[in-house]
């Protein structure tokens, strides 16, 4: 048995690219460096870098914000993808995917034709990928990481003296690995030959754990990538359809086959699809959304039916097929802040409308993960499909004011009083990103707490106010 790690570090980059390559470009994540290309590396750019030390060394750097999130999905996408030729696939962070070869010796009768045929799916999507085997996955993920800055390693690692692989790459915490580097220790092959004993009264038993997992003589439990399970169901007509009030039983049929699935099943699903096969014409489809995940047979047939009133028909339909969007595990209950059970009306209603008009014309206030103010929400269509965000985690640690004006005004230095020390936060105007030094104060003739910050190159020159608290 072999493991398989293929290397998807630049999927972030290659996502939010959108510059020529021989523009320096860098993602960034609470101001720090998390990821740049090969142009911003020549000019010194580095990953774990503040974003000021790397806006100096590359004027012309262009900055996008890192999200983990869609990093995930897209790899949780390509997971699901690549079932179709390896059984055994799993997410590893935001870098890649780990494949074990369990059951694939009569299919692939070498490790390079498995590991070839993996990376040749990936990268018939245009996306950057490197490929290594290794006969654990801590060993595979070790070797990945150091060929994605030293090419000449090989690709196949089944015994841990073929190469020399530096603690620096590992997946030791970094203060061992400085530790170990100050008694000249750099490479596993080095550590290996060290007792153990020792190296357990040095350093404790995580390191020869992980060592021992290297070697393949600690198994790791994986949570592997299952499935997407979904429903098709073609049914061939017994007569001619010529006007769509005559496709509604047929459709109830396959609704009802559909309900009966995902109930044996316990799943629930957001989105169907509605092929309608005509004689000569080719097929039409029909999209058919839920704002919430369903499972019952009459609320998909009251959105099948809202779309088929207006349904004019070119030619008769022999054949319906109904497919489903990816199904995923009901949910029996959802509760509101106060604990009640949450009503379907709002759902019911959104889910006709956007029948009627159209899912493009329904948005809803999404929140967004960043530390501008001004770009912390904005409107989403409800035909996207990305889902409502959950608020930032790092909340700030200091109280923001309840109403923001729309434009700052200039006050008196004389007027108020500071309340606490200032504050540099980082905003955008006009399309301007610029950092202000924030300070509460409250003023002298009414006792009114505000939000103001200093302006020396401002016209005027001096204090604004930005806001009040409540």
């Amino acid at each position: 048995m072999y493991w398989l790690y293929l290397d998807l570090s630049d999927l972030a980059l290659s996502i939010n690219a959108s510059e020529p390559s021989s523009q320096p470009q860098a993602l960034i994540e609470q101001q720090k460096v998390t990821h740049v290309n090969q142009s911003a590396k020549m000019l010194g750019v580095q990953s774990g870098q503040s974003l000021i030390m790397a806006q100096q060394l590359a004027p012309s750097l262009k900055i996008a914000t890192f999200n983990g999130h869609e990093i995930t999905q897209k790899l949780h996408q390509l997971a699901i993808e690549l079932l179709e030729l390896t059984p055994k696939v799993t997410v590893v962070s935001t870098h890649g995917l780990l494949v074990y070869s369990e059951g694939m010796e009569s299919i692939y009768p070498t490790i390079q034709q498995h590991l070839r045929a993996l990376l040749t799916a990936i990268r018939q999507q245009q996306l950057p990928v490197d490929g290594v085997a290794a006969l654990s996955a801590p060993l595979a993920i070790w070797l990945a990481r150091q060929r994605h800055t030293q090419k000449d390693l090989p690709r196949i690692l089944l015994r841990a003296d073929q190469c020399s692989l530096e603690l620096a790459y590992s997946q030791l915490p970094v203060s061992m690995v400085t530790e170990l580097a100050d008694m000249g220790l750099t490479s596993l092959t080095m550590l290996l030959k060290l007792p153990r004993t020792e190296l357990r009264s040095r350093f404790g038993q995580e390191l020869l754990n992980y060592l021992d997992q290297c070697l393949g003589k600690c198994p790791i439990n994986y949570q592997w990538q299952q499935p997407i399970r979904q429903f098709t169901r073609k049914l061939t007509l017994n007569y001619e359809a010529t006007q769509s009030d005559q496709l509604s039983h047929s459709c109830w049929q396959l609704t009802y086959s559909l309900a009966h699935y995902l109930r044996t099943h316990q799943l629930a699903c957001q989105c169907l699809t509605l092929q309608l096969h005509y004689r000569q014409r080719l097929t039409e489809t029909l999209m058919i959304n839920s704002v919430q995940l369903q499972h019952k047979a009459e609320t998909w047939q009251t959105l099948i039916d809202l779309q088929l009133d207006y349904l004019q028909l070119p030619e008769p339909v022999i054949a319906l097929t109904l497919q489903s969007g990816p199904c995923q595990p009901v949910q029996s209950h959802r509760y509101d802040l106060w604990h009640n059970e949450e009503s379907h009306t709002d759902t019911n209603f959104l889910d006709k409308l956007s029948q009627r008009i159209g899912p493009n014309n329904i948005f809803y206030l999404n929140h967004c993960d960043t530390h501008l103010p001004e770009q912390a929400s904005r409107l989403t269509a409800l035909s996207q499909k990305e889902q409502p965000a959950e608020p930032p985690l790092s909340l700030p640690q200091r109280a923001r004011p309840l109403w923001l004006l729309t434009e700052p005004k200039p006050i008196s230095g004389n007027s108020f009083v500071c309340l606490d020390q200032p504050e540099l936060i980082e905003l955008e105007q006009h399309g301007i990103r610029v950092i202000r030094s924030y300070q509460r104060v409250v003023f002298n003739h009414s006792g009114a707490q505000g939000w103001a910050f200093y302006a020396p190159k401002a016209t005027p020159a001096g204090w604004w106010l930005h806001g009040w608290f409540a």
